[in-house]
């Protein structure tokens, strides 16, 4: 279960800082969990599974500030058989009559809880027209890809007052986040060779002595635009491995993954060769120290606008949190409105 962001939180973004995580990252963590409790999926960013770009959730929360995630549910495959399915969403095992239904719900009433999102409210005509509306410039990886955005909403009210549940008027991309930025030079790192001869994977181990470094990082790299994969594993005291991380991107994009503070221990690193016509590779295992850096935050505003048949009879900016009720005076709307 993915979550925003989608790529690793070292990756250098549109303001020539790192992308961090997102702004609502302990929300989003926290209504992720409570999902997974639910069909039992591993509870992650999208990055953590492999860096994509671009993607619905990513752009629905950070230009809408609406909470996204994608499910991938097939274990095996990527389509799984339509049984598969039913049972994804049903529940089966240990999560019958739970599944990706009972998730979808804990969303669905996450969505209606006013502390997720923003209230508007106030005096105006009944019949009037309201229109939320902005407009800005969507950031990419690319400057020169920037593209205009807009987001409109609108209710016609029916009583002399209205109440209207809205998302925040500050988007979560302009809003300020903590990012780690890495040293220049790791502390330590340690190179690792080999080849892994095709659907066959290699194990690594680097050991993590040091109680105080902030990033662990470990990249694996080949000669060929072929399409290796890489999992991290921590080994525990009776030699089983727990997952800490993973990268599976497309064919010719480089595999990279990032732990955050790592505990002390043996970090099992494994080169799984899943289509690669070339089996050589070189995988780092690197420390870094990390320096703190809180970003600048912008304060943005929804344009409010109070309409008869077309015809604009007032206008006014609101700026409203997560969580927060603002109530907005249409006198004017008032006043001018015939009926």
């Amino acid at each position: 279960m993915l979550r925003p962001n989608g790529v690793n939180p070292t990756t250098i973004g549109h303001d020539g800082l790192p992308v961090g995580d997102a702004p609502d990252e302990h929300a989003l963590k926290e209504l992720g969990a409570d999902m997974a409790a639910q069909n039992g999926y591993a509870n992650i960013h999208g990055w953590e599974l492999y860096d994509t770009t671009g993607t619905t959730e990513d752009w629905s929360y950070n230009a809408t500030g609406g909470f996204g995630y994608t499910f991938e549910i097939g274990p095996d495959e990527f389509h799984p058989p339509f049984a598969k399915v039913v049972d994804e969403y049903l529940g089966a095992g240990a999560f019958v009559g739970k599944g990706n239904r009972e998730a979808y719900l804990v969303a669905f009433e996450s969505a209606i809880d006013r502390a997720t999102h923003s209230v508007i409210s106030g005096k105006a005509p009944a019949g009037a027209t309201l229109r939320l509306r902005k407009e800005f410039s969507t950031p990419t990886r690319s400057p020169e890809n920037d593209f205009t955005d807009s987001l409109e909403a609108t209710m016609v009210t029916s009583g002399k007052s209205f109440v209207w549940d809205v998302n925040p008027s500050t988007r979560p991309v302009v809003q300020s986040r903590l990012v780690k930025v890495l040293a220049e030079e790791p502390t330590r790192s340690e190179t690792f060779t080999g080849t892994a001869a095709p659907t066959t994977s290699v194990d690594h181990d680097f050991t993590v002595t040091e109680t105080d470094r902030e990033i662990l990082q470990i990249t694996l790299d080949w000669p060929t635009p072929d399409d290796p994969d890489l999992e991290v594993y921590r080994k525990n005291a009776d030699g089983t491995l727990t997952a800490v991380g993973s990268s599976g991107n497309f064919a010719a994009e480089k595999e990279k993954v990032t732990i955050n503070a790592p505990a002390p221990g043996t970090y099992v690193i494994r080169v799984i060769n899943f289509a690669s016509v070339t089996p050589t590779y070189t995988a780092v295992a690197s420390l870094y120290n990390a320096t703190e850096q809180q970003t600048a935050p912008l304060i943005e505003a929804w344009t409010l606008t109070c309409e008869q048949n077309g015809r604009v009879l007032e206008t006014v900016p609101v700026v409203v949190d997560r969580g927060q009720q603002v109530k907005v005076d249409l006198r004017v709307c008032q006043q001018l409105f015939t009926r």
